[in-house]
């Protein structure tokens, strides 16, 4: 698997291309969080940082997501 994904990342390099994030996932990193919410966090962070860590704590926008029964 390493192999496949040092090479699919030179081929993406070589490509150039408008892309800003490589995201890597393997089988431990499901269930992922949805699209808005990974794209809150990438878009607040520095676009210099190689790694981050992500915690299901949304409280953000736990609001949105309730409603009253």
């Amino acid at each position: 698997m390493v192999t496949n994904t040092l090479h699919a990342t030179a081929i993406l390099l070589n490509e150039g291309g408008e892309w800003d994030w490589f995201i890597n996932l393997s089988a431990s990193d499901y269930p992922l969080v949805t699209q808005d919410d990974l794209l809150h966090v990438l878009s607040s962070i520095p676009r210099n940082l190689n790694f981050i860590e992500h915690t299901s704590d949304i409280g953000w926008n736990e609001d949105q997501r309730a409603s009253l029964l």
